[in-house]
């Protein structure tokens, strides 16, 4: 493993000195923009990503909400006829 002495501005210093684990928090933030996550093109496709499936899952928990109640209004008629 390579020590490297870094320079940070007042901002991070004072964000950073609030971590417990400021080694790791260092590591993971490199992964991170490694990865080219932190680009503003990937974290706008991560949030219109997010905004598709929660429209998908809202409209799919809406029909499952539909099919539920048509299923208790039939048990409901089951029953009255028992």
């Amino acid at each position: 493993m390579r020590r490297l002495v870094i320079n940070l501005d007042n901002t991070l210093d004072e964000w950073l000195s609030g971590e417990i684990n400021q080694n790791k928090t260092v590591r993971d933030a490199l992964y991170l923009y490694k990865g080219d996550i932190t680009t503003p093109e990937n974290l706008k496709s991560i949030k219109d990503s997010y905004i598709v499936l929660t429209k998908y899952m809202k409209a799919h928990f809406d029909e499952y909400d539909k099919s539920f109640k048509r299923m208790d209004k039939l048990i409901q008629e089951l029953e009255n006829r028992l």
